[in-house]
């Protein structure tokens, strides 16, 4: 025998990427449905979205819509976080500019705070741009003549500060933001690196890579990340479908791993001299901007 819809429960939110059951108190009386395979009806206003359940289907209906919503909820956090990295970048990039104003060049190459021993810096760049992470008390706390491992250095090693830390890949006292080395790089020549000297352009030389949690490296170590001019992408390892990089000027954005080899080279060498090209045509499907500035140089125009 039919009967008539009377009421509905609703039995849980799905606000901005988060699950939450509603209060039983708040629940509506429960009613009869015509149809118990039709148990949740939603409902929006704004960002909320209300799924609206007969009461008689209880706990299962709301097990059975979190685990709908999961997906999406997981998306909504990996979104977050990628966000949050290329925020860890952005700073990483101000960070840098500082720097070189203040010092007439990059945190590489031997200088009177850089130290250097047989040929080798003594401590990683993020080191040394400490100071302009708000970071100044730590930074003090370094031996600046000794090695990062030294046994006063080595046990600040987990004194890593929050903006080295990826939230897509929190690995302790290890970092994933690394700079491609090189002769011809801007943060791993081992060098003295100006701004003038990126004859390639800020906006078109990409300073930091965000790689893949095999190529993470102790944050104070004067390591970074060797590219294989052949297969850069296997030199950077990304795990997912896309990974974020900093460029000279400051802009984030993200490649996907498709990028061809020759592009992702012409990236990273700061004053080869070689034309990008139609960089749309390689580009358009590559990159995808993150966090970029007004004029985006990896992505087509709207027609």
């Amino acid at each position: 025998m039919a009967h008539n819809l009377t009421s509905h429960t609703p039995c849980a939110k799905f606000v901005s990427g988060f699950v939450t059951p509603v209060p039983l108190a708040h629940r509506c009386k429960p009613g009869i449905v015509a149809n118990r395979n039709v148990f949740c009806q939603p409902t929006r206003d704004g960002n909320r979205l209300t799924l609206n359940s007969d009461a008689t289907v209880g706990l299962a209906s709301t097990g059975v819509m979190v685990a709908l919503l999961l997906p999406a909820v997981q998306a909504a956090r990996t979104a977050a976080r990628k966000m949050s990295s290329a925020n860890n970048l952005k700073q990483i990039g101000i960070a840098l500019h500082n720097y070189h104003e203040t010092y007439k060049q990059l945190p590489v190459g031997e200088s009177p705070g850089i130290k250097y021993k047989d040929g080798k810096q003594l401590l990683s760049w993020r080191v040394h741009i400490l100071p302009f992470v708000e970071q100044e008390s730590l930074y003090t706390q370094f031996h600046l003549d000794e090695p990062w491992d030294s046994p006063h250095n080595i046990q600040l090693l987990d004194s890593i500060p929050p903006v080295y830390v990826s939230p897509l890949h929190p690995l302790e006292n290890r970092t994933v933001y690394v700079a491609p080395m090189g002769p011809n790089t801007v943060l791993g020549s081992g060098k003295r690196v100006r701004f003038a000297d990126v004859l390639d352009g800020l906006a078109q030389v990409i300073a930091v890579i965000e790689a893949g949690p095999e190529q993470a490296v102790p944050w104070t170590r004067p390591d970074d990340l060797p590219i294989d001019s052949r297969n850069p992408i296997g030199s950077i390892a990304p795990d997912r479908d896309t990974f974020q990089v900093l460029f000279a000027d400051g802009s984030v954005h993200s490649l996907r791993p498709s990028i061809s080899a020759e592009t992702l080279n012409r990236l990273i060498e700061m004053n080869d001299g070689k034309p990008l090209g139609n960089f749309y045509e390689d580009g358009v499907k590559d990159a995808v901007p993150t966090a970029t500035t007004s004029e985006d140089p990896f992505t087509k125009p709207e027609p």
